[in-house]
């Protein structure tokens, strides 16, 4: 009879999905940029850059604007805006059609068929 010996795996299975693995990733090179960045500092002999985390308004103040609407451009192209718009409608709405009927009773779509009879007499 053989005997199972359970020990610890090689390779155990971590419980982690894709997203906890790209920032655990990231993570580990923004030490890595760090360590080099520090290392470089003080072979300059430079002080590292100490910097303050900003708040969520801060942040947002600080993104780029997006470019105002050049409204002669808009106005160039508003038919073909249109268009593709009155396409993109047709085609969400042909895409959510019902292809099927749904079934009528709680049982759901049986099948029927009728039974032939035959009355022979057995004699």
């Amino acid at each position: 009879m053989a005997t199972i010996i359970y020990r610890k795996s090689v390779n155990p299975v971590s419980k982690t999905n894709a997203a906890i693995r790209r920032h655990a990733r990231r993570k580990a090179e923004a030490t890595r940029r760090e360590l080099v960045t520090s290392r470089i500092d003080k072979a300059l002999g430079q002080k590292p850059e100490r910097r303050k985390a900003l708040n969520r308004i801060e942040l947002a103040f600080k993104r780029k604007r997006a470019p105002r609407i050049n409204f002669g451009l808009l106005a160039k192209f508003r038919e073909k805006i249109n268009r593709f718009a009155e396409m993109y409608d047709m085609i969400k709405r042909l895409n959510h059609r019902i292809w099927y009927s749904k079934p009528k009773t709680e049982y759901g779509i049986t099948a029927r068929a009728r039974q032939a009879c035959t009355s022979r007499f057995v004699h």
